[in-house]
């Protein structure tokens, strides 16, 4: 009959301690030690296990069962006043992230009433170089990255289609493609965040020549922003045998997911290759209660 208990002691096995089928309630702490648990519950019905943490565990009984007690607190009102933790929002409850090129559908996780989403366009392709003569160096411009855009959703997310922009395409001798555009379909207002441009390719005469990247088109949709992809760095040749090449333009997350291919170089007299590849496009989903 006493309200409050306390087990306390080192533990060898499992610990059940067995209450009255009564209508009534307890306190109870367990200050045990030892990797094994404590249980509470009448001799042929249900039960608690007390956490080992010394701090009391209210538990009650209903003539049959032993089940804990659940805090019947009311929506907050004020900043001092206790709320139970399924009424508050703004947690962050998962991150779901789409980084394959294709198209996919959005479910959110269960309780999810807002997110914020990231939407980066896939990384342009660098440009190839064609072949070289003796007095000649051939150039291929880096891609540029994709562009980005950002929103806060309250409704309108739930089921929606996902696409990943892919990266832009390569090929021996030739210019970089385009990356592929990346989306979330939420309504009212969809976000799109079309690829970056590819890298342009030459045949150059030095004796100082160069090709620089050029920026992709800027996002539509975000609410919170559309950026423009980054062009990519220049790629000069000095001399037929001497030269460096740019890097690809980097995304809203440097030198991840979207960013454009590097650029290229090859010097006289030799055979013509392709451009290097960027990275594909990725949507983030930050989820929140």
């Amino acid at each position: 009959m006493k309200r409050r208990v306390t087990i306390a002691g080192a533990l060898t096995s499992n610990l059940i301690v067995v209450l009255p089928n009564w209508v009534y309630s307890w306190d109870i702490t367990n200050n045990t030690s030892g990797a094994f648990t404590v249980t509470v519950k009448t001799a042929a019905g249900a039960g608690v296990v007390v956490p080992q943490n010394g701090a009391p565990t209210p538990v009650t009984g209903d003539g049959t069962n032993i089940g804990a007690v659940a805090s019947n607190v009311p929506t907050p009102t004020t900043p001092t006043q206790a709320a139970q933790f399924g009424q508050t929002t703004g947690r962050l409850l998962n991150v779901q992230t789409f980084a394959t090129p294709g198209t996919f559908t959005y479910t959110p996780t269960a309780g999810t009433t807002r997110v914020r989403v990231t939407v980066i366009g896939g990384g342009g392709g660098g440009g190839g170089t064609v072949a070289t003569s003796a007095t000649n160096a051939s150039l291929g411009g880096p891609g540029s990255a994709g562009s980005a855009c950002q929103s806060f959703y309250t409704s309108g997310f739930s089921g929606v289609a996902v696409v990943v922009g892919a990266t832009g395409s390569v090929a021996i001798g030739a210019a970089g493609g385009a990356g592929g555009t990346s989306s979330f379909a939420a309504t009212p207002t969809p976000m799109s965040a079309p690829g970056g441009n590819g890298g342009n390719n030459n045949l150059l005469v030095p004796p100082s020549t160069q090709i620089s990247g050029t920026p992709g088109a800027i996002a539509t949709g975000g609410n919170v922003y559309n950026a423009q992809g980054a062009p990519g760095g220049t790629v000069i040749a000095s001399n037929p045998t001497n030269g460096s090449k740019g890097f690809g333009g980097p995304s809203i997350l440097g030198y991840g997911p979207g960013r454009g291919g590097d650029g290229t170089i090859t010097v006289a007299s030799s055979a013509a290759t392709a451009g290097q590849p960027g990275l594909a496009g990725i949507v983030i989903v930050e989820e929140y209660s």
